[in-house]
């Protein structure tokens, strides 16, 4: 200590000043000494524990960031006998913190410019912490918007949520934070005229690099929100300059897309015949007769196994004409792992 600013207790007598004043004059930033000499004062006054980060003078003349703390020695009695510090150089670590703080910034302001509701918790389901959006939602519902200071999930639910959706979205949350897992929920969200609107939340954990949750994540979409992302959905579906069309996980076809629709001539409905799969009418109506067996029994295969589908075959198109495709087909599955559905990509391979 007395070799870092190149002082000695000893050479910090000036007269009609106290020693401390005169050391922190001689080696404390001055900019951070008013700071320093108050908070260093009230601790000494009060007893409390001191701790501060300030720049101080190395004995080169470059001033270092400094974390320093201070604790009293107290007597049998409880009465401050001496007091003792240490100072801890953090300047090499200063522009980390600076650079970590300003991605917190940025990352702040990208959740609070986004156009839903979003929410945080502790990795207990503490409190909760709102996005712009939905703090502002919340200021015109909540009956006390001084809970907004200290938010529970709790209280939260008790007041906002629907009587009858209440108990299973707390059921839904607590198994959450038990076991770990993500959760989406559907319920109903009372809105500023007090009347109720569906909605849906969808939460996440965050974990550390070892593992550990140390935050939750939750996004709420308003039905008619979800209604406009699937609006869009469908309409880039429709744009995919592929064929696109979906199965059930027996099998049977329950979507084409625009595109498809067009080349074929007729819609999934129209792939109807009394006793048979519309899966079968549809490859006796579209498929080429020479790979109409073949196609059927790769994709039976594929529905038993789960396995990937991928194959080149004839399709016709709606003037009467076969055309060479390649289609390829993958599984999606629920938490659980079976499949639900399928989507497959039927594109035409020019050359073949």
């Amino acid at each position: 200590m007395v070799d870092f600013p190149g002082l000695d207790v000893a050479d910090m007598d000036r007269p009609g000043t106290t020693r401390l004043a005169a050391m922190i004059e001689a080696a404390v930033h001055p900019d951070d000494a008013t700071a320093f000499g108050d908070t260093l004062t009230r601790c000494i006054s009060t007893g409390e524990r001191f701790f501060m980060r300030y720049r101080l003078r190395r004995a080169d003349g470059a001033y270092r960031w400094i974390s320093s703390r201070a604790e009293p020695m107290r007597d049998q009695s409880g009465r401050i006998v001496e007091w003792y510090g240490l100072c801890h150089d953090i300047d090499d670590q200063m522009p980390a913190e600076d650079a970590l703080r300003q991605s917190e910034r940025q990352l702040q302001q990208m959740i609070d410019a986004v156009p839903i509701r979003i929410w945080s918790a502790a990795s207990t389901g503490g409190p909760v912490y709102f996005n712009k959006r939905y703090r502002g939602y919340l200021r015109c519902v909540v009956a006390q918007p001084g809970d907004l200071e200290d938010p529970r999930i709790d209280k939260l639910l008790q007041e906002l949520v629907h009587p009858e959706d209440a108990p299973e979205v707390q059921r839904t949350l607590r198994d959450c934070f038990e076991t770990g897992g993500a959760g989406a929920m559907r319920f109903r969200w009372r809105e500023r005229d007090g009347s109720y609107r569906w909605v849906e939340c969808r939460l996440e954990p965050r974990r550390d690099q070892g593992g550990a949750i140390v935050q939750w994540y939750g996004v709420s979409l308003a039905q008619e929100t979800l209604r406009d992302r699937e609006r869009e959905l469908s309409q880039f579906v429709d744009m995919v300059p592929v064929f696109l069309w979906r199965l059930t996980p027996d099998g049977e076809p329950n979507f084409f897309n625009k595109r498809l629709i067009d080349f074929l001539g007729l819609d999934v409905a129209h792939a109807d015949r009394p006793d048979t799969s519309r899966l079968a009418a549809f490859i006796e109506i579209a498929v080429h007769p020479d790979d109409a067996a073949s196609l059927g029994q790769a994709l039976h295969r594929c529905f038993v196994t789960g396995e990937r589908f991928s194959m080149k075959y004839r399709l016709r198109r709606a003037g009467g004409v076969y055309r060479w495709m390649k289609g390829s087909a993958e599984p999606m599955r629920d938490q659980c792992g079976p499949p639900r559905l399928i989507t497959v990509r039927a594109a035409g391979a020019s050359g073949l």
